[in-house]
Parts: structure tokens; C-alpha cells; sequence
């Protein structure tokens, strides 16, 4: 999971939009993460919202999880749904053992609860919106997490990665990893 994030925790405005607040220099950053890694996974608001930028003709597959039957595969989009794992099960049919994802909060909601996220890479803004989307959407996940590494390197933004520590007892994600 690799989101930008506000100081007080919202992905978007209420409107789900976010590039008039995110830096440039961080969203360059995020593009060639997901470049190297070759697959995205967004919800279905995150891709309508931004059709345009998901239908460039970039080089990467991006999956969009919905329980809308109104979308057609394409060559680079494929539509997808199901549960935590059920999801990064059908990703693995596509040969990729890991994922990127960003949003929108409900997706991110949606696999941090399933238990699936092994690492949480957060673009943390100098910017408080004081409503919008939360980084979890309507979910309340429980992760304890490990921190590996702080990046101050672009103006205004601190990212920090972390590792998500499973619970006594609890399985790792089976097919892939992902970053959230």
C-alpha cells in the first residue's frame, strides 16, 4: 500500500480528489515504483475519478476491484472483486507475486482487515484537510506495525515504510506481496 496521506490521515477531499495537494516530486516517486512492480490495484471510484491517467497507454497493468458488471476488460485494465485473498488470487493468475495499491479507502479498508498487506509505504503530506477520505475508508483495521525506513528527501512530504507484524497465529498473505 503506497498512499499519499494528509497529516490528518485523508487520501482525498471529500470529492476524492487529491492531485491540487499532492507534490509532484511524490507523485514521480510513486510512478516509478508502480513502473518497476508492472501492476496496480485501485477501487472502482479511484479509477473513474481518474480514467484519464489509468487509460494513458502506460506500460502497467492496473487491476480495478468492483461489483459493477458494466466494465469491459481492456489489454492493461482488468476488473476484479471477491475477498482479501480471493483478490491477490486473481492478480497471481497474471503472473505478479506482488501488488501496489492506493486507494481509494475502502479497497485499502477492504485487504488491511482480510490481513493480506505485508507492507504500508505512506507519503505523509504537510497539509491538514480536516475532512475526507480516510486511509481506510468506513473499515477500522487493527495493524501493528514495525518501522523500516523515513525518506525526508521531497519538500513537505515524510514517507515512511513500514512492515505489518502478523499476529500470533495468523497466516501470511499466501500469493503476493503488497505494498499498501
Amino acid at each position: 500500500m503506497s498512499p499519499a496521506v494528509t497529516l490528518d490521515g485523508f487520501i482525498a477531499n471529500l470529492d476524492g480528489e487529491c492531485y491540487s495537494w499532492i507534490n509532484p516530486a511524490d507523485e514521480a516517486r510513486y510512478e516509478k515504483v508502480r513502473e518497476v512492480g508492472g501492476c496496480e490495484l485501485v477501487g472502482r471510484k479511484t479509477y473513474e475519478q481518474y480514467f484519464d491517467d489509468f487509460n494513458s497507454g502506460r506500460n502497467v497493468m492496473t487491476f480495478v476491484y468492483t461489483h459493477q458488471s458494466r466494465f469491459t476488460d481492456t489489454d492493461k485494465i482488468k476488473f476484479i472483486h471477491g475477498a482479501g485473498q480471493e483478490v491477490l488470487d486473481q492478480i497471481a493468475q497474471y503472473g505478479f507475486s506482488q501488488l501496489l495499491f492506493s486507494g481509494g479507502g475502502e479497497l485499502n479498508g477492504l485487504l488491511a482487515t482480510a490481513g493480506v498487506i505485508d507492507e504500508i509505504i505512506v507519503s505523509i503530506h504537510a497539509i491538514v484537510l480536516g475532512a475526507g477520505i480516510p486511509i481506510f475508508g468506513s473499515y477500522k483495521p487493527s495493524l501493528k506495525l514495525k518501522l523500516l525506513s523515513t525518506d525526508q528527501n521531497v519538500e513537505g512530504v515524510v514517507q515512511n515504510r513500514y512492515q505489518v507484524i502478523r499476529q500470533p497465529g495468523q497466516a501470511p498473505a499466501k500469493s503476493a506481496h503488497i505494498n499498501l
